[in-house]
């Protein structure tokens, strides 16, 4: 199997199976090892010519019936795959991180390129269908960073975040794979030169829609806890809001509400608040706009000539 940057590892995480049973389900068939890279057996096989990527030292990696410490165990025995599967939480934000890198430096070329090169004696740039083109680019970079710094937020505080994670990573391996693409588009020939730097970024691109996990599986993890959410509340965004208060530790007395009765209460608290927030904003809006305007014209009529006089003065004084 070829392992990313295998040639530098000085640790592997491996699952390997322990249950020999071919009939075991997955969740209760393999561990999770720590394991030496310097451990007698395990080989390195030639680096891999890949596409993109070409800095990490990817490697093919066997084990020759190497041997591994009971403490190099992560977790329990038999929990190996739900070991793996927590650990894509904090690894796809991380891929998703390269993608928006990668995005930004597209963007950065190509409008920088747009720029610079002339045609009928203007730059690209003012040409619609090259600006369009990194409008695009911008808008999916600012979206992608955005959702990889919620799914980082998520992994901060320790809450289950498989939803986040795989948006993040699918939108923005997405999206990089776009912006690499229109840049090479805006550099025309250019781009497809090796003498300039967005051909690579388009063969770097590629594998973020590959790493920990496909863009098609990260279509399948966003479905599956889309779907669990809303079975389970009724409906995906005030789970999200519940689940953030208690993540936060907020309201803890509403831990032990579920269905509706969560949502009855969290309605109410909802009302609530927008209840005294109106009312603030309606007596700040009272007192220094509408009474102040209103002042001058609800007094007598001595009161209102005043008002009048100082508002001719005033004019008066502007115009002339």
């Amino acid at each position: 199997m070829w392992i990313t940057g295998g040639g530098h590892a000085k640790w592997f995480f491996v699952l390997a199976r322990t249950d020999p049973d071919p009939k075991a389900p997955a969740g209760k068939a393999f561990t999770a090892f720590v394991v030496d890279g310097d451990s007698k057996g395990v080989v390195r096989g030639k680096k891999e010519i890949n596409m993109g990527q070409r800095c990490a030292d990817t490697r093919a990696i066997t084990f020759e019936d190497v041997v591994v410490p009971s403490e190099n165990v992560l977790g329990a025995p038999g929990a190996g795959f739900k070991v793996a599967m927590g650990a894509f939480d904090t690894t796809r934000p991380g891929v998703a991180a390269g993608a928006v890198g990668l995005a930004w430096r597209a963007l950065d070329e190509a409008a920088k390129y747009s720029l610079e090169r002339k045609t009928f004696g203007v730059p690209i740039a003012a040409h619609q269908g090259v600006s369009f083109m990194l409008a695009d680019i911008a808008v999916n970079l600012e979206l992608s960073r955005l959702m990889t710094y919620k799914a980082a937020a998520e992994v901060d505080r320790g809450t289950r975040s498989s939803y986040y994670a795989s948006i993040a990573k699918l939108f923005a391996a997405d999206a990089a794979n776009q912006a690499a693409s229109n840049a090479v588009q805006v550099f025309g020939g250019n781009g497809f030169n090796t003498e300039y730097p967005v051909e690579k970024l388009m063969r770097d691109a590629k594998i973020y829609q590959i790493y920990e996990g496909t863009s098609q599986i990260q279509r399948v993890v966003i479905a599956r806890e889309l779907l669990q959410r809303v079975g389970q509340t009724g409906s995906a965004s005030l789970y999200g809001f519940y689940e953030h208060l208690l993540s936060s530790g907020s309201f803890k007395p509403l831990i032990f509400l579920t269905g509706d009765s969560m949502k009855l209460i969290l309605l109410v608290l909802l009302f609530l608040l927008v209840g005294v927030a109106h009312a603030g904003v309606t007596e700040w809006i009272n007192k220094k706009i509408i009474n102040p305007i209103k002042r001058p014209f609800v007094n007598n009529g001595k009161g209102r000539t005043r008002y009048q006089r100082r508002a001719h003065r005033a004019v008066h004084r502007v115009t002339g």
